[in-house]
């Protein structure tokens, strides 16, 4: 759910332009910055409303995967959430990371053997 460009703004610049689940930079650069996101702490759809304290800066990866934890009411229940996700699917892209090397390396393998 989008909010008002300056409660955006405001809400960016009281948050240090900080992801305040992940921690991560959304002023690296203008794709970061551009792709930065207001989470609603509580959704507007469980009685949140855009005041600042129910607001925080987020990147999409978090938002994305806040999108349906309606469960979840305070910053800290939410940023516990996330941290605990962000480990889980790390693991599994570092699996899938390491599979794809190993295919990787069959594949130039044969082409030399060619």
């Amino acid at each position: 759910m989008t909010v008002k460009t300056s409660i955006w703004f405001k809400v960016f610049e009281r948050d240090k332009g900080i992801c305040q689940y992940c921690k991560i930079n959304l002023l690296q650069s203008f794709s970061v910055y551009f792709s930065a996101t207001v989470d609603h702490i509580v959704a507007r759809s469980a009685g949140g409303t855009d005041n600042l304290e129910n607001l925080a800066c987020c990147c999409p990866a978090c938002n994305s995967m806040l999108s349906r934890q309606k469960n979840l009411k305070t910053l800290e229940e939410r940023k516990s959430y996330v941290l605990k996700r962000r480990e889980e699917v790390q693991e599994k892209l570092e699996s899938w990371i390491g599979e794809n090397k190993l295919i990787s390396r069959a594949l130039r393998a044969w082409r030399q053997s060619r």
